[in-house]
């Protein structure tokens, strides 16, 4: 899948085409403007995978209105008043506010045709807006995420760290250490390093010792945490589930 270039999500439309990562990206914001002005950049080879955008605020239930802030500096665009920032960045200034309908993460990749099959995968990362939020609204998604890259400001201050923890408490760990907090999905990452993708499973499934190996070493607890729709599932039906579908 990685070298197929799996989808990013990216939440908070970029300046420039350089700025997104390589392979196709759907891009969430606000403002339809903010993706007619990339798509407008002279310079088109800078990204030569395909772009999609939808109009979407994300938040953690669907169907909430949500008064939306934006700044003279898109960047800090979000559901906070200018006092939340204005002692850090005094020189920011409020221009408009619009009341739109809130989204979760897990609405809009529901309806992405490339993320249909159980085994794809996807990349996320949060530009712009309440990260927090937009974590709680993706997390029956987040055992098909490979990583999440926060790249916003830290509105309200401390807020990245609530997500490096709510992602850490779901198997994601930071990866490297050059401060730009992304968490990789360290379940998606053992599994294929060891080869233990779907297919690969649905031909040993039979085999009684491999089977047996198997539920010996099965991590049927921090699997459920990544399942909570399979909660209701016993330990074999849990393995079973596994070897047949993966994450």
């Amino acid at each position: 899948m990685e070298t197929h270039h799996c989808l990013n999500v990216v939440v908070g439309c970029p300046l420039f085409l350089r700025q997104l990562p390589s392979g196709p990206c759907l891009i969430l914001d606000s403002d339809p403007t903010s993706f007619d002005n990339l798509c407008t950049e002279i310079n088109q080879a800078e990204h030569s995978w395909p772009l999609t955008f939808q109009r979407a605020i994300l938040s953690d239930l669907s169907g909430t209105t949500i008064s939306w802030n934006i700044f003279s500096d898109r960047r800090f665009d979000g559901p906070w008043e200018q006092s939340v920032v204005q002692a850090d960045y005094p020189n920011l200034r409020q221009v408009a506010t619009v009341s739109i309908q809130g989204q979760t993460l897990v609405d809009v990749l529901e309806s992405q045709s490339c993320l249909r099959k159980n085994d794809s995968k996807f990349h996320l990362i949060i530009r712009q807006g309440d990260p927090f939020s937009a974590l709680k609204g993706a997390e029956a998604w987040l055992h098909r995420c490979i990583s999440v890259a926060l790249r916003g400001v830290d509105i309200p201050s401390g807020r990245r760290s609530e997500c490096e923890l709510f992602l850490s408490s779901r198997g994601f760990s930071p990866l490297g250490d050059d401060g730009l907090s992304i968490m990789k999905n360290t379940m998606v990452e053992s599994v294929e390093k060891h080869g233990y993708a779907s297919r690969q499973f649905t031909r040993t499934f039979n085999k009684d010792a491999s089977l047996k190996a198997l539920e010996a070493i099965f991590p049927y607890q921090f699997y459920r945490s990544l399942r909570p729709d399979l909660a209701h599932f016993n330990d074999q039906k849990l393995v079973e589930h596994f070897c047949l579908n993966g994450l």
